[in-house]
């Protein structure tokens, strides 16, 4: 379908929105979006890696890889149902032949883990003032004491609230060339050997939909993170980050078309249909940290995330939001 031109002036009206304050220069520079346009109109999908500003992301990081270690997941040792699940706001979401991951639904309780919005608030990034001062405060602290303050759900919900916000959606638009009307988001954790998503015929969507992923995948190496040897915990994060580019431990997300053939009546009878990064007209994307992941997504089209292995360095964490066009 065409794309409308939307140029620069929509975004230049947030340009020093604290929203935006939080994402690295480069992300709201030239000619960046229209090379991201660019990739998306010839694939379908684009990965902008180091989308958020490190003093920004580092906290998150941290505090993930220390929720793993806590939990004691990762790197091979034996996965526990609960693990995690005993935070409060954390919970399991299935049924298990469909889907099984964490989200977390917000301190009281209430499932608000997927909320939906209309695109029409101009303030709406406005409360994260306090969150991206705090995510300041806290990195340029010794990293012990960040990782006490800090909780990996705390920040996955300012940054749910960033991308549900009017000047991020803006952004959006310059970089898509189509301005979305309305936003699910959910903040989800999956566990390594736990946790994935099956493509099945519930992941349809009847409009073009564009799909943002803003995606931590921390090294859990409790040996090389707290030691203070910058080079070690340097190696080991760069070590992670090749194994879930391998994609031997699970964990990207995959897109695949529904052709209205025997395999999708197939699908549409069990609800599932079952297929990996290697299958014919599958789309993957790589889990990779600090990375924004953007998808046009056209009707007919179901998604998936790996199974994570136990063997993985960590969770996936992510903020997943979807925008109607």
């Amino acid at each position: 379908m065409p794309w409308p031109c939307l140029g620069h002036a929509p975004l230049a009206r947030h340009r020093h929105h604290p929203t935006l304050s939080l994402l690295c220069c480069h992300s709201l520079t030239a000619p960046l979006p229209y090379q991201v346009r660019a990739q998306l109109l010839a694939h379908s999908s684009a990965q902008l890696a180091a989308f958020l500003r490190t003093d920004v992301a580092a906290p998150l990081l941290a505090a993930a890889a220390a929720a793993d270690r806590a939990d004691r997941l990762g790197r091979g040792g034996p996965p526990r149902y609960a693990a995690g699940l005993t935070r409060r706001g954390w919970r399991a979401i299935g049924p298990p032949h469909k889907q099984r991951y964490a989200r977390y639904s917000g301190a009281a309780g209430a499932d608000a883990g997927s909320v939906g919005a209309q695109l029409q608030a101009p303030h709406a990034g406005r409360s994260l003032l306090v969150h991206a001062a705090y995510m300041q405060r806290t990195c340029s602290a010794h990293a012990a004491h960040m990782q006490r303050t800090c909780s990996a759900h705390a920040l996955l919900q300012a940054l749910r609230k960033l991308v549900s916000s009017a000047p991020f959606t803006q952004m959006l638009a310059l970089l898509c060339g189509a301005a979305p009307s309305s936003v699910c988001a959910e903040a989800r954790r999956f566990r390594p050997g736990l946790d994935y998503t099956l493509a099945h015929v519930g992941t349809l969507r009847e409009e073009l939909t564009i799909d943002a992923t803003l995606c931590f995948v921390p090294a859990a190496d409790a040996a090389a993170t707290t030691s203070g040897d910058t080079a070690a915990a340097q190696k080991s994060e760069l070590a992670a980050g090749r194994l879930w580019a391998s994609g031997d431990v699970g964990g990207f997300e995959c897109y695949v078309a529904a052709d209205g053939g025997e395999e999708t009546k197939t699908a549409k009878a069990a609800e599932v249909y079952r297929a990996d990064d290697a299958s014919e007209g599958v789309t993957s994307i790589h889990a990779m940290s600090n990375a924004l992941s953007l998808t046009l997504r056209p009707p007919g089209t179901m998604k998936f995330v790996k199974y994570v292995s136990a063997a993985a360095p960590g969770s996936r964490w992510d903020v997943a939001a979807e925008y109607t066009v």
